[in-house]
């Protein structure tokens, strides 16, 4: 089957196709016969070249446009600066009441792990000083304590409070 084309530029592997292939030239349309026709590009016409001339400039003054203020658009803007001052002070203030207050925490911290230390040397000496067998023998020498026996061992259980009175003497 034959394809009708207008002149298109080929590239290499084309033009060594075309000669291969046979080909009629009518007027502007070229004939190529075969089916192994390859992709064509078309010559670009060239543009005609347009000169850009550069535009003159022209010189323009930018005015500074003054803006007129009322009295009491000044007294705002004060108002609204001494604000921000003043927030920004006692923000800052404010701050230094935390950090101060931070440092005096971990200082009162470091106070309390000292005192726990203390106290758990104290205890620990106490408790090696305690001799049972001692206070044993204090108690029945001295005092003339008798330890009680089991049957002279009386319990009871108060519903009332945890508080017991005695209101008189506990019979022998």
């Amino acid at each position: 089957m034959a394809k009708r084309q207008r002149r298109y530029s080929y590239s290499r592997e084309n033009e060594m196709m075309e000669k291969s292939v046979k080909v009629s030239n009518i007027q502007d349309y070229t004939y190529i016969s075969g089916n192994a026709v390859r992709k064509v590009e078309a010559i670009p016409e060239p543009k005609p070249e347009v000169e850009v001339k550069p535009r003159p400039q022209k010189r323009q003054q930018k005015r500074l446009k003054t803006v007129v203020l009322g009295g009491a658009s000044y007294v705002f803007i004060i108002a609204l600066m001494l604000f921000v001052t003043i927030s920004i002070y006692r923000f800052v203030d404010k701050q230094n009441q935390i950090d101060d207050l931070r440092s005096q925490i971990s200082a009162l911290q470091i106070e309390n792990e000292e005192a726990k230390r203390i106290q758990t040397d104290k205890m620990s000496a106490i408790n090696d000083k305690i001799d049972l067998s001692q206070i044993y023998n204090t108690a029945v020498n001295k005092y003339g304590m008798v330890r009680a026996e089991n049957n002279k061992i009386y319990k009871y259980k108060n519903q009332k409070s945890d508080v017991v009175r005695q209101y008189s003497d506990v019979s022998n």
